[in-house]
């Protein structure tokens, strides 16, 4: 009896698929509104005026719970994966359509958006690519990476984690702040930049610098090297 109930155990413990599309018109909206928990969050240009949001993994536990609406000029996404559970989020994002996410954990990813974007989680990693707007990142303990970036402002923030940046065109304003993690950026040549750094460890800066430049970059870290190049 004992061994059987043992099987049982087993097979109700055993991980189940998530498998789940939802949508909402985006049109008339100017922000989607992500939060979640526990969730991993990809975002991507979306081809029509709709936000659809695609949420793949598996569970042992509690159910994972996702939700899409919208009301009061923005489209909403929410979504926790809690104890037994992974699951990731990839979210289509109509041109246009400003983003704010907040992921209490999580690994979050941007792709090829124009838009503004305010991408923040508490452990995880936030890796951006191609954005063309401005970009503000804030990670607790996590690496926060910018690559081919075209925006025009770019903030950063990470208590425990490194920073590195590559710019395909030169910001107009980048501040980044570590409390532990080196920073790396590497800007346009070609191009003058009003430098300001506060670090533990001398900077290595090796690009044209003038206070009166309007480029300005500013870097601060309470531990970790800063190399700007």
């Amino acid at each position: 009896m004992s061994c059987a109930c043992l099987g049982i155990v087993a097979l109700l413990a055993a991980p189940r698929g998530f498998d789940q599309a939802l949508q909402a018109d985006a049109a008339g909206s100017a922000l989607l509104e992500v939060a979640t928990e526990g969730t991993a969050v990809s975002l991507r240009p979306g081809t029509d005026s709709a936000v659809r949001v695609s949420a793949r993994g598996t569970w042992s536990g509690p159910r994972p719970e996702v939700s899409v609406g919208s009301g009061d000029g923005r489209v909403t996404v929410r979504a926790a994966c809690r104890t037994g559970c992974s699951l990731r989020l990839d979210i289509a994002v109509p041109a246009g359509l400003a983003a704010r996410l907040s992921a209490g954990s999580g690994a979050i990813t941007a792709s090829g958006l124009a838009s503004p974007l305010d991408l923040r989680t508490g452990t995880g990693t936030i890796d951006v690519r191609g954005a063309a707007g401005p970009v503000g990142l804030r990670t607790e303990s996590g690496t926060a990476t910018l690559a081919d970036s075209r925006s025009p402002q770019v903030s950063v923030v990470t208590s425990r984690g490194a920073v590195r940046g590559d710019f395909a065109e030169p910001p107009v304003a980048l501040d980044v702040v570590t409390d532990t993690g080196a920073v790396d950026l590497s800007l346009p040549a070609g191009t003058e930049y009003a430098v300001e750094t506060h670090s533990d460890t001398a900077p290595m800066i090796s690009l044209p610098v003038n206070r009166t430049a309007r480029h300005a970059v500013t870097v601060r870290t309470g531990k970790g090297g800063i190399r700007i190049h």
